[in-house]
């Protein structure tokens, strides 16, 4: 006896055939008969899309997360500058210095 081999397809005809459904022009129904696919298959790809966003989300989540504790250094640093900025002028016209 022979296996039937599952078809497989590719990540990027995936993500796209769910961009499709999530433009809101069409229904599920209708983008899976549009691309020869089961609808069943269509809805298993977005819950799991749905659950696991990917790598690229979540590379762009650790991204948000490092640039948002690099702002608040920075935004650290900008005070500092600032106060010791108004020690430093206290200091010069205190004494005369221009």
């Amino acid at each position: 006896m022979s296996k039937k081999s599952r078809r497989q397809y590719p990540e990027e005809f995936k993500r796209q055939a769910i961009e499709l459904v999530q433009a809101g022009s069409k229904s599920v129904p209708q983008v899976a008969a549009d691309l020869g696919i089961s609808e069943n298959l269509l809805y298993n790809w977005i819950r799991r899309m749905n659950e696991d966003p990917g790598e690229d989300v979540q590379a762009m989540r650790q991204r948000i997360a490092k640039l948002e504790r690099e702002n608040a250094d920075l935004r650290m640093d900008k005070e500092i500058l600032k106060k010791s900025m108004a020690i430093f002028v206290q200091r010069t016209s205190k004494s005369g210095i221009r």
